[in-house]
């Protein structure tokens, strides 16, 4: 499979890259850690279809922890 790029504002992908890049590093629980994956995986921009097929999991997965990044960071993403 081909795995195409979405674009994104490249200011806002870097301070966002930092700041799951700490979060991924200082917390091991695995559904968090996939939470985080899935919304690094969107800022580099792999499609949709790509990170379902690498993470498993669903569009509407990816969409509710891309949101609530967008909303409230890597704090977002903790249970």
């Amino acid at each position: 499979m081909i795995w195409f790029p979405i674009t994104t504002a490249p200011d806002l992908v870097n301070l966002s890259m930092e700041e799951l890049t700490k979060f991924i590093q200082s917390n091991p629980d695995p559904r968090e850690f996939k939470r985080a994956l899935a919304v690094q995986m969107v800022l580099q921009e792999y499609t949709y279809d790509a990170i379902r097929d690498v993470l498993q999991v669903s569009g509407g997965f990816i969409t509710r922890w891309k949101q609530a990044f967008e909303k409230r960071g890597a704090t977002g993403l903790a249970l």
